[in-house]
């Protein structure tokens, strides 16, 4: 029998398939639930469930943002340890969504 390497294989950014990733992982349903926001503005963030534990924001990586993100990063200073905001810049090509769901688990209220 051939040995089939396991692959670790990405997960789709959308909120009812990682609902299931973190429930299948033990974190009960009325804890924590994926959505969607549409925008940023006050009227689209008001439509989001209240309290927020986390946003995750994904998007493409094109030649101009990886050239503001150069600029940004040779301005960046330190982060303010005491603040509540966690800024992660992960630029791997895949699996972003799972690691987002992992450091997620980390930051879940202890029960």
């Amino acid at each position: 029998m051939a040995d089939i390497a396991k692959k670790w294989l990405p997960l789709e950014a959308n909120p009812d398939v990682m609902n299931q990733f973190l429930w299948s992982r033990g974190v009960p349903p009325d804890e924590v639930e994926c959505y969607d926001v549409y925008g940023l503005d006050e009227e689209l963030l008001g439509m989001v469930p209240k309290p927020v534990l986390a946003v995750l924001f994904l998007y493409p990586l094109t030649s101009q943002s990886e050239a503001e993100r150069v600029q940004q990063d040779s301005e960046t200073k330190v982060q303010d340890p005491t603040s509540t905001i966690y800024f992660m810049n992960k630029q791997w090509e895949m699996h972003v969504e799972q690691l987002a769901c992992f450091m997620l688990l980390g930051i879940l209220p202890q029960r």
